[in-house]
Parts: C-alpha cells; sequence; structure tokens
C-alpha cells in the first residue's frame, strides 16, 4: 500500500523490472475495468498488488485457497501513516472475515523523518524518560507524540 498514485506506479515499474514473470497488478483509483478486475477476481499465490491506501478503501479482497493455504494475504505498507487508526485499517486488510495474513511496513528513513519533522519539529528523541532500541520505536513514538499534540490543539 503506497501513498501517493505516483509512488505506487513507481514501484509496480520497479517490481515488474526486477522480475518480469511476476504478476503485478495495479490498483490506485478504481475508475476503470482493468483496475476493477483486481478485486474483482480471487488473489493467487504470487500476485502482487500495489495499491494506494484510498483505493483500499472499503475493498475487500478475496483470496484463494492456496493463498489462505500459505499463510493467507501479506501486506507491506510503504509510507507512515498520519495516526495509528489509518495504519490498523491497512494492516486490517490481511485478516478480514477470519482470513489469514500478515503485514510489515518498508520505509525510507529519510522522507519519514521529514515528514515527522514537517508535522512535530519540537520532537526530541533525547527524552531521558524514553528509552529506544529501535528506530521504528523512534518513529511509532514521534508520530503518536504528534497525533496527540494535533488532538490537543483541535
Amino acid at each position: 500500500i503506497c501513498e501517493t498514485r505516483l509512488d505506487a506506479k513507481t514501484i509496480s515499474k520497479q517490481i515488474q523490472r526486477a522480475d518480469p514473470t511476476l504478476l503485478v497488478r495495479l490498483y490506485t483509483d478504481n475508475t476503470d475495468a482493468v483496475e476493477s478486475n483486481v478485486v474483482g477476481n480471487r488473489i493467487q499465490s504470487g500476485e502482487i498488488i500495489v495499491a494506494t491506501n484510498l483505493a483500499g478503501r472499503g475493498t475487500d479482497l478475496k483470496t484463494s485457497p492456496n493463498v489462505e493455504k500459505n499463510g493467507g494475504l501479506h501486506v507491506c505498507l510503504t509510507y507512515l501513516p498520519n495516526n495509528l487508526r489509518v495504519e490498523d485499517q491497512a494492516f486490517g486488510r490481511t485478516s478480514r472475515q477470519g482470513q489469514r495474513g500478515t503485514s510489515q511496513m518498508i520505509l525510507s528513513s529519510q522522507r519519514t523523518f521529514e515528514q515527522l519533522t514537517s508535522i512535530h519539529p519540537e520532537y526530541s528523541i533525547t527524552n531521558p524518560r524514553k528509552t529506544f532500541t529501535h528506530a521504528m520505536e523512534i518513529i511509532c513514538d514521534w508520530r503518536q507524540e504528534a497525533e496527540r499534540i494535533h488532538l490537543e490543539r483541535m
């Protein structure tokens, strides 16, 4: 799941260039018949769907029995959503209606830190009350703090 249509198209092209034998489908806005087909059919093992978060809203992806047998749908989120609700919605795509699935984030550290700095520049990773052992812990704490401040200002 990508943040923008441009990101989705770029990633789709990069995957196809890396391995032209892979079945890669683009699902960015659900406005044409080709994209509608992506979610109209059961997802088979080995298929890769590169989508935007917006296109996926309200979409129920149906997986084949073989996909379920092999662990279900795997979702990669390629950006840090501005809040946990959007992240949970994206990761929730993996296991709807009792289906199996897994998820992970694959982030550009530079892009993520630029995003977080723009929405909460006052954040400090040198807070003596917090100990971080992994960069992802910093990212999640930073986003949570930015969201908390945003809600307080509303």
